[in-house]
């Protein structure tokens, strides 16, 4: 009867985190899609309007020097509801200039926002994957809200700021008030070893540096740099090749979106209520390698944009596999007093290695959309031989331990 009440008991604070994450990224969607686009109407500047849309990977970059460090140190809860309550308040502020017509504040304040908005996951992530008995399929549950959040305000961004200007920004500021609300709500209940006397700038070295003496942190991190190569900078270009190739419609692009977020929702509900991961590893290389290669050979030999788009979503079908399975791989290597910034650090792996390679694709754009494709196929194949390796590794080191 105590496991029972106490399995209740984790059910509903995962839960109630799954909550506070939809509420959050769904007020994040719209903002971060439909405000470069309602600034542009006001500035009709076209590099300012650019400039908005990498504050994400800039404010990820920037955090993963201080979120790590702060949620390793002190309590996940203080640490999320101070950051999302906080945001909240950018948030108006934000409004006030925009209205008083200040735009020049309108891209430090964003970047301000998506670090406190990485400092909030941060902490939440963490507590999530702390009190899961389930992560694999926890991850995918929650993903598949997540997603669903992005997907609709990824589409209801642009609209909403066309119909209500700058008075959108309350919708954002709002989930942020109503996320703190259930944060605040919501028990630690979790004894977790910390390290408070050690510095800043010492425990960014020491878990830079357990990072890439670990063998299997250092091939995830790896792993990590590719994604970040292959599916940001896809889904980036893609929008220009559908407009240079097949000349698409605005009404294209929406669906190139919807129908991505889609294939993520739908792939994570698979995972999340199947027993895949608990597949052979030879079975899901088989499933990933069908899927990510699948996709991209239709991509390529598209001369559609209904191909291109299918092929796309056979894409995101099989990422998810990767990408849950990271996470739980990355939370179970570190070392407990650094989970934080060792997740931090290969986060921003992931948005160095995408502004990196996002520069470098133009040149192969330029060369033609084949070579574009073509080098992220080679880069699929890359990371799968990668990540499944380190995946057979340490499925061997879990049965040994049982043993």
């Amino acid at each position: 009867m105590m496991v029972d009440q106490s399995n209740n008991s984790t059910t509903r604070k995962l839960r109630s985190l799954i909550r506070i994450s939809v509420i959050d990224i769904f007020g994040t969607a719209i903002t971060w899609t439909g405000l470069p686009v309602f600034a542009y109407s006001l500035t009709h500047s076209s590099i300012y309007t650019s400039a908005l849309f990498v504050t994400s990977s800039l404010a990820s970059i920037i955090s993963a020097l201080f979120s790590g460090y702060y949620v390793d140190r002190y309590s996940w809860k203080k640490v999320s509801f101070t950051a999302t309550t906080i945001n909240a308040f950018i948030l108006l502020l934000l409004f006030y200039f925009i209205e008083n017509n200040t735009f020049g504040v309108i891209f430090p304040l964003m970047i301000v926002s998506q670090c406190l908005g990485s400092f909030a996951n941060a902490g939440l992530d963490l507590w999530f994957n702390t009190i899961s008995n389930h992560l694999e399929r926890d991850i995918s549950s929650k993903n598949i809200w997540n997603m669903t959040a992005k997907t609709i305000g990824f589409t209801m961004g642009p609209i909403l700021f066309v119909w209500l200007g700058a008075f959108t920004l309350f919708v954002d500021a709002i989930s942020f008030f109503i996320a703190s609300f259930f944060i605040l709500r919501l028990s630690l209940d979790v004894q977790v070893k910390k390290n408070p006397t050690e510095g800043l700038f010492r425990a960014l070295k020491s878990s830079v540096s357990n990072v890439f003496t670990s063998h299997n942190l250092r091939t995830l991190f790896y792993v990590a740099c590719v994604n970040g190569a292959m599916i940001p900078v896809l889904i980036s270009q893609s929008v220009f090749i559908l407009q240079e190739n097949f000349e698409a419609s605005s009404y294209v692009i929406s669906m190139f979106w919807l129908v991505g977020g889609v294939g993520m929702v739908f792939s994570n509900y698979i995972l999340a209520t199947t027993r895949v991961f608990s597949l052979s590893n030879k079975m899901l290389i088989m499933i990933s390698t069908l899927t990510s290669s699948g996709g991209f050979v239709l991509m390529i030999s598209s001369t559609h944009w209904i191909t291109y788009i299918l092929g796309f979503m056979f894409i995101t079908l099989g990422n998810p596999i990767i990408f849950n399975l990271m996470r739980v791989m990355v939370f179970h290597e570190a070392r407990n007093e650094m989970k934080g910034k060792v997740s931090a650090i290969i986060n921003s792996s992931v948005e160095i290695s995408t502004l990196i390679f996002l520069a470098f694709s133009w040149s192969l754009l330029d060369l033609g959309t084949d070579y574009f494709l073509g080098s992220l196929i080679v880069l699929s194949l890359i990371r799968l031989l990668m990540f499944f390796k380190i995946l057979q590794k340490l499925r061997l080191q879990s049965v040994d331990k049982e043993n």
